[in-house]
């Protein structure tokens, strides 16, 4: 993850050495760790405020370290409850107003889907059950709706007034008659101006197109002759560029 204004980046360990593991922390401008941030257990994802002045990492037992971004410090954590086993493809989303923080992830010790939600003042938790194995979570740019992409070709909408499920996008015929190429939903990105979320399929080598206004799929931009096996997804500032990440080969940036 990268932070707001671009110097620097954090990098999460897959794997742990004694119970502990480090965060990398990159200098993007000259391409070297300049930093290295000890957590315990293994690293799941990391999110910035974004004011910059903080970054959360949290590890597989649901622990959230906060890490003052200025000395690479940890100065808090938040534990999310006992026993709970956080899943690999977990991921964290603040509200554009830094006072909450969103993980989406499937919670071994309950075999359910769950959004965790933590007020990041008063550092409590609260959960929002989700039907099936959430792969992703964005935040629309006014902070008013949720979208977690779930594994089973689902996007579970959140009211993020209530934290509550409110329904999903639905389909529009998009893969009609090959229902098995919308599995395995990876990530999704939201475009700046909130209207456009562009989701990758994994088994369909695919990025989806959903129109967030009218709450439906309307396309799906085909990669298989150029790519393969879609996964993380990211959009420009300008909104004109959309890149994708494929575990099968290169990644790519289309327009």
């Amino acid at each position: 993850e990268v932070s707001p204004d671009g110097r620097f980046a954090y990098a999460v360990p897959i794997t742990s050495r004694d119970d502990t593991s480090r965060v990398s922390v990159v200098d993007v401008a000259k391409d070297r760790v300049v930093k290295s941030i000890r957590i315990k257990d293994v690293g799941r994802a990391v999110e910035f405020l974004h004011r910059g002045t903080k970054a959360f990492v949290l590890n597989s037992r649901g622990r959230i370290y906060v890490v003052d971004t200025a000395s690479n410090k940890v100065i808090d954590s938040i534990d999310l409850g006992k026993g709970i086993e956080i899943g690999q493809y977990a991921h964290l989303a603040i509200t554009p107003d830094d006072t909450r923080l969103y993980l989406a992830s499937w919670d071994w010790r309950t075999e359910k889907g769950v959004v965790f939600v933590i007020d990041l003042a008063s550092e409590s938790v609260s959960k929002i059950e989700i039907p099936g194995d959430p792969q992703g979570i964005r935040l629309s740019p006014d902070g008013r709706w949720g979208y977690v992409v779930i594994g089973a070709g689902k996007i579970v909408i959140l009211d993020l007034a209530t934290d509550t499920a409110v329904g999903e996008l639905s389909w529009n015929r998009v893969f009609e008659g090959r229902e098995d190429r919308r599995q395995d939903l990876r990530d999704l990105a939201i475009s700046p101006d909130g209207k456009r979320a562009y989701v990758t399929a994994w088994d369909g080598d695919a990025v989806i197109v959903a129109d967030l206004g009218a709450r439906r799929v309307i396309d799906a931009i085909e990669l298989n002759k150029i790519m393969a096996r879609p996964f993380e997804i990211a959009i420009s500032p300008d909104g004109s560029r959309v890149y994708i990440s494929s575990t099968a080969q290169s990644p790519g940036a289309y327009s």
